[in-house]
């Protein structure tokens, strides 16, 4: 389970009427109560900022149902999804960090050739 601390982002889920399309508003975490509660500096879709406190933190979220129009539905966070590709500078960092502790483990003859060609690869088809 992710850890959550003062300044890390989150999606925060408000209170959507029956019918209407779920929100995901951005907000950054002001204070940490516990690993499950926090306070909230969120940004709706226009960029204006509002301020919840006390609200959960869960990890994994599927959008409630109101099964009544007057029932109430408890706004939530949840962590952003996890982005399943890096992006190039990233990869590329990567290679580089590892191309280095080749060359420092006297191994770069073994694995520098490998390493070296997926930068160039990376760098031809991405042209970073």
């Amino acid at each position: 389970m992710n850890k959550p601390t003062v300044g890390r982002i989150v999606h925060f889920h408000p209170v959507t009427p029956v019918g209407a399309k779920p929100a995901i508003h951005a907000a950054i975490i002001c204070f940490v109560h516990t690993d499950s509660l926090v306070n909230l500096s969120v940004f709706d879709a226009l960029g204006h900022t509002y301020a919840r406190t006390s609200v959960c933190l869960i990890e994994d979220y599927a959008p409630p149902i109101a099964p009544n129009k007057g029932d109430a539905v408890a706004e939530v966070s949840t962590w952003p999804p996890k982005e399943n590709n890096q992006s190039v500078g990233d990869v590329l960092w990567s290679l580089r960090e590892l191309e280095s502790a080749c060359i420092t483990a006297g191994m770069l003859p073994q694995a520098g050739e490998t390493i070296r060609s997926a930068i160039k690869l990376i760098v031809a088809q991405k042209g970073a």
